[in-house]
């Protein structure tokens, strides 16, 4: 199938003031479009949010929220493997850390027992 008709009448229809997805599209490169913002406020309205914020990636949403959520008052218990994403917002948030081996979660019962125990103390 060839396909180049299609792409050639998808290229002419695009606005060129409409900015696409990509690489270039994240907002610390390209800086705030009223695309996104219109987007946000369409995803909060259908949800029925107070707001919603769009991230690039998975790892900007990663290193971006646990450092607003978390911080040095606040513990995080992780999976030995969770994503570097998840690693580097940890490391970010300023919270204690406690990473269980991997899937193994009699160290997770244990790990959270120790935990209380010296809560209690």
């Amino acid at each position: 199938m060839n396909d180049e008709p299609f792409k050639k009448e998808f290229y002419n229809s695009i606005n060129s003031n409409i900015h696409l997805p990509g690489s270039g599209s994240s907002r610390l490169l390209s800086g705030n479009s009223l695309i996104y913002e219109d987007l946000e406020k369409l995803i909060s309205v259908n949800y029925k949010r107070e707001a919603c914020l769009l991230y690039n990636s998975g790892y900007h949403a990663n290193t971006g929220i646990l450092p607003a959520l978390a911080d040095k008052k606040d513990l995080i218990i992780a999976d030995k493997l969770v994503h570097a994403s998840l690693i580097d917002g940890m490391r970010l948030s300023s919270a204690t850390t406690i990473r269980f081996k991997h899937l193994d979660y009699e160290h997770l019962e244990k790990t959270l027992i120790k935990l209380r125990d010296g809560l209690r103390k």
